[in-house]
């Protein structure tokens, strides 16, 4: 799988979009808590309207995803490309302005966030099938899923020993955050690597059939 560049370079850009996620959600409640002031059932509620958020972004990445892929077939790839200077913007700037107090922008913000670090997903799935070897279809997407997850345990980690180093509490865990939001934009590159080789991948597998064994 890993002899596949644009398989290889899916994987790799899904790390980064999947660090900022496991990041965010794991410290989204506690950092609202400490910012907002409120309690945890609250800091909770609001976590889930930013799940719900991430949901809409699958769907509208998905939706862009085939409208473009009529024009460009590296539109597969590329959609993430989109999305991640999106959820970089709405992680930094967002955190920032519920950490200073505007906290109806703030949110509005995290949920653009949320939004836009999810509109990759369709695509590169699809893209990974559509390279992959048909007797390896369900092996690739099994690494599309463990891969950047295992990439991405360290990030709660990473924020955590930011915020200490930055001063604890509701300001160190602010720019603990911010930091993280940035890894999102590492995707670009990968991504458009990834879309240079796509094509010709998908070249190489387009006339492979599996056969029932017998």
């Amino acid at each position: 799988l890993f002899k596949v560049p644009s398989m290889k370079w899916a994987f790799i850009g899904t790390a980064f979009f999947a660090c900022v996620a496991t990041a965010l959600m794991y410290w989204a409640p506690a950092f609202m808590m400490r910012a907002m002031h409120i309690k945890e059932d609250t800091a909770g509620l609001i976590v889930g309207g930013l799940a719900i958020m991430g949901i809409l972004g699958t769907f509208v990445g998905g939706v862009i995803t085939d409208m473009w892929y009529k024009k460009n077939p590296k539109a597969r790839m590329l959609v993430g490309v989109i999305g991640a200077p999106i959820a970089t913007i709405g992680a930094v700037i967002g955190i920032w302005l519920v950490f200073s107090g505007q906290y109806v922008i703030g949110l509005i913000l995290l949920g653009v966030y949320a939004f836009g670090v999810q509109m990759y997903l369709p695509g590169v799935i699809t893209a990974i099938q559509e390279v992959v070897h048909p007797g390896a279809k369900g092996l690739a997407q099994s690494m599309e899923v463990l891969i950047p997850l295992i990439l991405a345990a360290p990030a709660p980690a990473l924020v955590g020993a930011l915020s200490d180093a930055l001063g604890g509490g509701a300001s160190g865990l602010a720019y603990g955050l911010m930091l993280v939001g940035l890894v999102a934009l590492g995707a670009i590159p990968c991504l458009l690597r990834g879309a240079k080789y796509f094509e010709q991948d998908m070249d190489k597998v387009k006339h492979l059939t599996l056969e029932a064994d017998k």
